[in-house]
């Protein structure tokens, strides 16, 4: 099943691609329009490979709010102090805090007399209604539910009342806060304040070191291509045959990250796409250092794929008898190529091309109304590539839209 939809997606944004591309060459309109192999097998700076963009960032970090109903008497750590799980950050005033709880004790006290009252001055002006004209009973009877809303009310306070002094008197054995993890101090927000969205500022925040970890972004068209658990290989972009280990910690579905670029020079409610934040923790990480960027492919070190061309199936048709695929010749014509196909690999429906397709030939997707002969129009990397750095301008890593990265 999820081979059916890899394919009934990666169709779509071919066509889309192929439209685009067509759009692109309107000087021949009539020519098929083909793509480099290294593009579509992730070679290039556009593919249809299985691989994200990921950034090295700390292994985690830790955010502490303030307890606003009590006061802070001294913080024992600066910004940029290195600590260890378990030591000792701030402490709470202890004196103030005991003030507090026999306030409420007192507060809660006034209200249960307060109630006592009530209950008293009902029982009251029951008594007396019993003993006037049927006429006055009505202004009785007012009285008497005014009062019992009264109790109810006050009973409602009471409660909360009580839970604000069981919280307190359990803070009061609690007046010290230590640190959950090793790491530094970045910030410690005294005066509050809020980040760019509106939220206000944790108290102190610390940043795990010793541990580094790896964040990538999916896109909702291959949102269940990630589980966590999932092997990965992490590929250094500057030097290929360098890699590191790891394996998906988990996918951030609770918090997506709205993606405002576009799909093909234009966007809508249809093509704009949530993306969500992924971690991938490591094995090893000698070599990394924060904020490189590197690449992220689902598999093991000692699991990879031989070198060459890896074809998506979609391209190619007749897998099981005769495999060819639409290829242009040297005369820009468009030709039926016989292939010779190796091992496939299920995780990514690509077949491993032994001969007969190079990574510099140019394919079309398979389509009806293709013919031997027919003219084409050949697309180019630089037509989308915007950052020079093969990865349209950031987000879109590898595979027209569907791998993103940070």
């Amino acid at each position: 099943m999820k081979r059916k939809i890899f394919r009934v997606i990666a169709s779509v944004l071919s066509t889309a691609l192929l439209l685009c591309m067509a759009g692109c060459n309107t000087a021949s309109e009539d020519a098929v329009s083909v793509q480099s192999v290294s593009m579509i097998t992730g070679m290039g700076s556009v593919g249809l490979a299985d691989r994200y963009a990921g950034l090295v960032v700390a292994g985690s970090t830790e955010e502490i709010q303030v307890d606003q109903s009590m006061t802070i008497s001294e913080i024992h750590v600066e910004v940029g102090q290195d600590v260890v799980a378990g030591e000792l950050l701030f402490t709470y005033d202890n004196e103030a805090l005991m003030l507090t709880i026999e306030q409420l004790k007192l507060e809660i006290e006034g209200l249960k007399n307060s109630v006592e009252t009530y209950k008293q001055q009902v029982k009251d002006l029951e008594t007396e209604r019993n003993r006037v004209p049927d006429s006055q009973k009505f202004q009785y009877t007012l009285e008497i539910q005014t009062l019992e809303a009264t109790i109810r009310e006050t009973e409602y306070n009471i409660g909360i009342k009580e839970k604000e002094l069981a919280h307190q008197e359990a803070m009061s054995g609690e007046t010290q806060v230590k640190a959950g993890i090793t790491g530094r101090v970045i910030a410690i927000n005294e005066d509050g304040g809020y980040d760019n969205y509106g939220n206000p500022l944790p108290f102190m925040t610390i940043m795990e070191t010793g541990n580094l970890r790896i964040k990538g972004t999916i896109n909702e068209m291959n949102r269940d291509d990630l589980v966590a658990g999932m092997p990965v290989i992490i590929r250094s972009r500057t030097d290929s045959s360098v890699t590191w280990d790891g394996y998906v910690d988990y996918v951030d579905w609770e918090n997506p990250i709205q993606d405002d670029s576009y799909y093909y020079g234009y966007t809508d409610e249809m093509t704009s796409a949530s993306k969500y934040p992924f971690y991938i923790v490591l094995t090893s990480y000698d070599e990394l250092f924060m904020g490189q960027h590197v690449y992220i492919e689902p598999g093991e070190t000692g699991e990879e794929k031989q070198d060459g061309v890896w074809l998506p199936s979609y391209f190619i048709s007749d897998i099981e008898t005769s495999p060819w695929v639409w290829a242009a010749n040297s005369r820009d014509k468009l030709e039926k190529r016989s292939l010779t196909l190796g091992e496939y690999d299920p995780m990514t429906d690509t077949y491993y091309i032994e001969s007969g397709l190079e990574a510099e030939d140019y394919i079309a997707f398979p389509d009806e109304t293709l013919e031997e002969g027919m003219p084409v129009s050949k697309y180019d990397e630089d037509m989308f590539a915007t950052d020079g750095g093969g990865d349209m301008g950031g987000d879109i890593a590898v595979g027209y839209g569907v791998a993103v990265g940070g």
